[in-house]
């Protein structure tokens, strides 16, 4: 909102506002009525100071007119500062909307971009598939004629060749004997059957396929009698047979080659046809997507369009409000300052030192007011007036107690009484105006704070609904996600019990085949000892070990034996056999070697496969924690957008509660402000009418008082001029 004139020293800085609105001049009207009323009553009264008396009520109007404007400051102020908060939230949601629409418009822009290249893409992908698949059909019809010529052609000149290697065999079986053909009927007719086929094949063959021009002229004259020259007839025959045959075969070769040709274009429009059906599948999915995301945009570009033109609307309403208060406001004070300036003049007069020389030597106690008073005396009694004058009133201002209080003039002669009630009831009807007034104020006060809440909420529940449904769907997003990583950890903690079953297994027969080499190793070592254990003893000399398994001993010759010789007493020495104890031992050398050298390559690898076995465990348990850490991040994600979600479906539930509230609230106090805001003017105009009458009324009555009752007259005057304290923010009661 534009801020005109100066800032305010209040904590709420706002600007003035200029409008107009008329505030009627009676204030100036009231003042000479009651300057002249009191000037009347003083000297009937054969008072001293009725100038006083007036500068008193002036003085005491200019206080309660500084107390108005004091009220009315207050409320200004406070209206002023819900001016300036609602405005400047409102243009700060204006410009966010603004630079949302605008960011939307070139995403908007920029999809529909897309989905226009996408659209001319696609059909150009349709109409390049059309044209391969036309060209497909096309060269499989020219391939199938070119196929259908080419085996026409080589049925012909296979029939041909056909026909000449008969013509050549009854040929060779007519020159292979003595006797002439002549004299070889059946020979005859089948060299002329041979031959009129090989002319009818002849004569069918395609251009490239007939023989040589001098070979056709040598079938044609040939006949059924053959010449010595029928040798070189066979020659010529056989050159024919061996030109159609390579010439089979060129067209063979010839055809192979287009089939190969043909098969190798087809290959390459197969791979182009498949690249752009797998291309057009690509751009038909971008397309949709980009087309969806249009459809979202464009529905998001709507809704903020309609929020950001109610926006505005409130905007201009709330600164027009706003304007047309603030001019008000500034024309009330106006307004007051002219008003209290006339008092201050109307006091600057009244107690000049001139002036009380000259009030001293006009005004003489009891001249004049008296004979003012009696004038209505002539004709018609005062009574008789006042009764008058108020069942008039009550007629037109339909007041019952107007009409109660004329009945009761009528019955009694107590007017004093009567002009106490009368001033009662003025007091009453100047409180009742009041009372309206404020009535009616704050319910249009309560009307526009209800209305604009109510907009305020109908707009925060539609962003709660944007909010709620833009975190449900990074839920659901988060949310598949992390299934996939939880389904990825389950994978990976699978593959860890995996390689820690195959580990152990592994680990337990290397341990299981270790321990076996060790107890035969020991069981080797008990049995290598108690070998050498004897020799050890007995000191032999044993020798170096070798492998001496395969070496013989040798037998010592046999002796002949004597007869009546005593029988071999000879023992073997104690080292008798050490040889092939030496062997032994060191065959079992040999084996222990073995199972040492086996335990010591078990062992590395066995080594190596833990070291591998950990490498491999500590990358998937670092993967595993990787996973389990974006888990851990997701969940927190999900738990934080849901916690955002709630937050939001909590404010749009405390919104809703507090628009039903309000719209409660509304409809609970239409009907008790709508009558005091229609029907305002009306009871303020018939108070009027009941004032008007209680006036006139009073002032008869007071006429027809002996002069020493004038004295009443002040409190009268002092209860005329509460009206004088009824100023209003727009009005003056």
């Amino acid at each position: 909102s534009s801020h005109i004139g100066k800032k305010r020293t209040t904590p709420c800085h706002r600007s003035a506002w200029h409008a107009t609105d008329p505030v009627a001049m009676k204030l100036s009207s009231t003042v000479v009525s009651a300057f002249a009323l009191f000037r009347l009553a003083g000297a009937a009264a054969n008072e001293p100071g009725p100038v006083t008396r007036v500068v008193d009520l002036l003085q005491a109007l200019k206080t309660r007119i500084a107390s108005d404007e004091t009220a009315e400051q207050a409320k200004y102020d406070k209206f002023a500062c819900w001016c300036e908060d609602t405005t400047a939230k409102k243009a700060a949601d204006i410009v966010s909307a603004r630079a949302e629409l605008k960011s939307l418009g070139s995403r908007i822009l920029e999809l529909k971009g897309l989905v226009a290249t996408r659209v001319a893409e696609i059909k150009q992908l349709a109409s390049d598939i059309k044209e391969n698949e036309e060209a497909q059909k096309l060269q499989t019809t020219i391939r199938t004629k070119e196929n259908a010529a080419y085996v026409a052609e080589r049925t012909e000149l296979e029939q041909a060749i056909n026909a000449l290697e008969r013509a050549i065999t009854v040929l060779k079986a007519g020159t292979g004997g003595t006797a002439s053909l002549r004299q070889k009927s059946a020979d005859l007719e089948k060299w002329s059957v041979a031959l009129s086929a090989l002319r009818s094949s002849i004569g069918k063959l395609q251009p490239r396929s007939k023989p040589e021009a001098k070979h056709v002229a040598m079938l044609s004259k040939l006949g059924a009698g053959y010449t010595p020259q029928s040798a070189t007839v066979q020659g010529i025959l056989s050159d024919m047979y061996d030109s159609f045959s390579q010439t089979l075969q060129q067209m063979t070769a010839e055809e192979a080659t287009k089939h190969r040709n043909y098969e190798d274009l087809m290959a390459t429009y197969q791979k182009e046809l498949a690249t752009l059906k797998e291309t057009i599948v690509k751009k038909e999915e971008e397309k949709v997507e980009a087309e969806t995301n249009l459809a979202d945009s464009e529905v998001q570009y709507a809704d903020i369009e309609k929020q950001l033109a109610a926006d505005v609307e409130y905007f201009d309403t709330t600164k027009a409000s706003c304007v047309a208060k603030t001019d008000e406001w500034s024309e009330r004070k106006r307004l007051r300052a002219e008003e209290v300036a006339g008092i201050d003049k109307a006091l600057e007069i009244l107690t000049s030192d001139e002036a009380k020389e000259l009030f001293a030597k006009a005004i003489t106690p009891g001249v004049g007011a008296a004979s003012f008073l009696q004038l209505a005396q002539l004709g018609e009694t005062p009574v008789a007036q006042a009764q008058r004058t108020l069942k008039a009133h009550a007629k037109m201002a339909q007041s019952l107690r107007l009409a109660a209080l004329a009945a009761q003039l009528g019955s009694t002669g107590h007017f004093d009484e009567v002009i106490k009630v009368i001033d009662e009831m003025i007091v009453q009807l100047n409180a009742e105006n009041k009372r309206d007034q404020e009535k009616a104020d704050t319910c249009k006060d309560n009307y526009q704070k209800l209305d604009s809440a109510v907009a305020d909420l109908d707009w925060k529940i539609k962003k709660n609904d944007a909010e709620m449904q833009k975190l449900q769907d990074i839920i659901d997003e988060k949310e598949a996600e992390k299934a996939e990583v939880a389904k990825q950890i389950g994978e990976v903690g699978e593959q860890i019990t995996s390689m820690n079953e195959k580990r152990t297994e592994e680990n337990t027969e290397y341990t299981q085949a270790k321990t076996d080499d060790e107890k035969a190793i020991a069981l080797l070592e008990e049995a290598k000892s108690a070998l050498e254990e004897f020799y050890a003893k007995n000191g032999i000399e044993v020798g170096p070990l070798g492998n001496l398994l395969q070496k013989g001993v040798r037998r010592a010759d046999p002796e002949i034996a004597y007869e009546n010789e005593p029988p071999e007493t000879k023992f073997s020495d104690k080292g008798h056999r050490k040889v092939e104890t030496k062997g032994a031992i060191s065959a079992i050398a040999n084996i222990i070697e073995d199972l040492k050298s086996e335990l010591s390559e078990t062992k590395q690898g066995e080594e190596q496969a833990q070291l591998d076995f950990e490498k491999q465990l500590a990358a998937a348990e670092a993967l595993k924690k990787e996973l389990e850490d974006r888990e851990v991040n997701l969940e927190g994600a999900l738990a934080s957008r849901r916690s955002d979600l709630q937050d939001e479906t909590d404010k749009k539930t405390a919104n809703e509660e507090d628009l039903a509230t309000k719209e409660q609230t509304r409809t609970d106090i239409k009907p008790g402000c709508d009558f005091f805001i229609n029907n305002l003017d009306e009871r303020q105009r018939k108070r009027g009418l009941e004032m008007d009458g209680l006036k006139q009324a009073k002032e008869y009555l007071a006429g027809y008082r002996p002069p020493s009752m004038l004295q009443s007259k002040r409190k009268a005057l002092e209860a005329h001029t509460v009206s004088l304290e009824h100023i209003t923010f727009s009005h003056v009661a």
